[in-house]
């Protein structure tokens, strides 16, 4: 396949090997097109800007989907069991590997994955003491992990789910089982990120999601989280940085953080809650409608507008009038 929208497109393949070392493929293409005969027909668009546009469009679309991936690490030392998981999931997930414990602590902290599937039986680091690290570390202990084992004893998996587990497969495994577990602790994740989403400004301290949805940790976190943006509620310099700062976690953790926990980035989140107070504030308050903005942190009329009929489907004025009626 390769070969032939190699020829197609008057490429050039390269190839350098090395034996016991690996393999580089290299393609080469053309800029331009003036290297294609005139058999070759172009379809552009109205005018080549538009084409241009439409090109840049279709190559960003791959990387997007890409980056949008749910992105899962697997630790483990077999090498053979680490290649079959991933190719089990690699269609549907971005895979990250690790051989040990200690590896796979490491690239937690530095590739910020959505969850984790772990063997406990493991040099260096046994699944259930990088379970551990994982939890009391402020920056991953909202990473789901799946901890896999050979063992069958009770003893084995109660200690998993005492520090932390959220789920626990045994080996060997059937893959439709093992996707099917995988695809439940995404949907339970959706489920927490669903409580924040619905939970009302007025309602912070009632905030429960718990059983195993969430750390005691993270829990923590996210109260203190909606207590700080409901502080600053109408502070419109008040920053995610600011908020992250408060909170003691730099830029990028504290957006995986809130991400993983809420289904927001922390720009979003910040936003949703002041558009829930403005909501609020409409229908149980006589003030003007820019009055209301400014109170829940918007200094820009056209983009709280924009915003909360965004959210809602309505624009402020029709807002008020619907609750009204």
């Amino acid at each position: 396949m390769v070969k032939e929208l190699v020829e197609k497109h008057k490429a050039r393949l390269d190839l350098i090997s090395e034996p016991d070392k690996g393999s580089t493929f290299s393609v080469y293409f053309n800029l331009g097109k003036e290297h294609f005969s005139n058999e070759v027909v172009f379809e552009l668009e109205k005018n080549e800007k538009e084409s241009v546009e439409n090109i840049e469009t279709t190559q960003e679309s791959p990387s997007t989907k890409v980056k949008e991936k749910t992105k899962i690490l697997v630790v483990e030392d077999d090498i053979k069991l680490r290649a079959f998981i991933k190719t089990i999931l690699e269609e549907d997930y971005q895979v990250l590997e690790a051989d040990d414990g200690e590896m796979g602590y490491q690239l937690t902290i530095e590739e910020n994955p959505d969850f984790i599937v772990s063997d406990i039986m493991m040099p260096k680091l046994n699944g259930v003491d990088l379970l551990k690290k994982i939890r009391k570390n402020v920056e991953t202990s909202h990473v789901p992990v799946i901890l896999l084992t050979a063992k069958t004893d009770i003893e084995s998996k109660l200690e998993g789910l005492t520090y932390g587990a959220d789920d626990y497969i045994t080996k060997p495994f059937s893959v439709s089982y093992f996707k099917a577990r995988i695809e439940n602790l995404l949907h339970q994740r959706k489920r927490l990120q669903g409580i924040f989403g619905s939970i009302e400004t007025n309602q912070v301290d009632d905030f429960n999601p718990k059983p195993h949805l969430i750390t005691d940790q993270d829990e923590e976190i996210m109260k203190k989280v909606m207590e700080i943006i409901e502080q600053n509620i109408d502070n419109n310099n008040f920053s995610v940085d600011s908020l992250g700062a408060l909170i003691g976690l730099n830029r990028t953790t504290f957006f995986y953080k809130i991400k993983s926990l809420t289904g927001y980035s922390p720009v979003e989140f910040i936003r949703d809650i002041r558009l829930k107070r403005a909501a609020q504030l409409i229908v149980s308050s006589q003030l003007l409608i820019k009055e209301i903005a400014y109170m829940s942190g918007f200094s820009d009329m056209k983009y709280f507008s924009k915003s909360f009929k965004k959210k809602y489907d309505v624009t402020p004025l029709d807002y008020r009038k619907q609750k009204k009626q």
